[in-house]
């Protein structure tokens, strides 16, 4: 019997030391789990707070990436922007405050209007009649003279010459003529010079080539002789060719490239001409005139 009651107690002293340590464990897990907790609530605090900046991120982005269409940046026309978009586009300025007063800086070299010691014409503009009593003026002489300079452009047009080559019969039977015979009709050299301006200074395409030219001189050309000008302005100018490649970027995009392959390389030559003599202070004008 006493061995039973040693047996009992035994056990249950064991069992009482295994609870302990369950408790321990017990206690340990729930110290963690409530760490793992606090981890876990601070893991969702951070993604939450990633998901709102790459959210925000997102959204600056879609502004380079994909931009609202509007008439600024695609083919929809004005009619159709919404009333935010046209008075952000009227009241918005890219440029940014120099800092500066408006009006020629210190130390700009300023220019005017001067008028010219040699006037191309001449008006004289004299009273007829006395406004105080209404006398004739006629015969009165001048007793002082204002002048006022007037600068204007004549208005172009274009002007036909018939070159006429005589033929004569020598006594000894030989015919002489005049060298120098250019065809039946030809385009002279000044409305050529005008082409290959408006197509390589200018980078206008044919067709503003033609329609200029009808607005200006109401003379029709065609888009072939426009072509065939700068053509034959090319093959003069090969001899001057310089480095044209960034300028060649430009004439793409403003009157959307070229038909061939030789119009590019007589636009580069040309241009290459034309833009020498800007950097030596020259008239492109006067350089594509000695072209010609």
């Amino acid at each position: 019997m006493n061995q039973i009651v040693t047996d009992i107690s035994i056990t249950i002293q064991e069992l009482t030391k295994r609870m302990a340590v369950l408790e321990k464990n017990v206690s340990v897990l729930t110290e963690n789990e409530a760490c793992l907790h606090r981890q876990i609530t601070k893991k969702d605090v951070e993604i939450h707070k990633l998901k709102l900046e790459k959210q925000e991120l997102k959204e600056k982005l879609a502004k380079y990436e994909e931009p609202e269409k509007n008439s600024g940046n695609s083919s929809i026309p004005p009619s159709r922007d919404t009333i935010a978009n046209k008075e952000l586009r009227r009241t918005k300025s890219h440029r940014t405050k120099s800092g500066k007063k408006s009006g020629g800086q210190l130390g700009h070299k300023g220019t005017t209007l001067g008028c010219e010691d040699l006037p191309d014409k001449i008006v004289c503009n004299e009273p007829q009649y006395c406004q105080h009593c209404g006398k004739s003026l006629e015969d009165i002489p001048v007793s002082r003279t204002y002048v006022s300079q007037v600068k204007d452009i004549e208005l172009p047009k274009l002007t036909t010459t018939e070159h006429r080559f005589a033929e004569k019969i020598c006594t000894c039977g030989y015919h002489n003529k005049v060298e120098g015979y250019m065809g039946r009709i030809i385009y002279g050299k000044t409305i050529r010079a005008f082409v290959v301006y408006l197509a390589h200074v200018q980078h206008m395409s044919f067709k503003r080539i033609k329609e200029s030219i009808k607005d200006f001189f109401h003379h029709d050309i065609s888009e072939g002789t426009i072509r065939n000008i700068l053509k034959k302005a090319g093959d003069k100018a090969k001899d001057a060719y310089e480095d044209g490649i960034r300028i060649l970027k430009v004439k793409q995009k403003r009157s959307g490239g070229f038909r061939s392959q030789g119009g590019a390389e007589d636009f580069m030559a040309i241009h290459s001409v034309a833009d020498t003599a800007k950097k030596n202070k020259y008239s492109r004008w006067d350089a594509i005139m000695a072209l010609v």
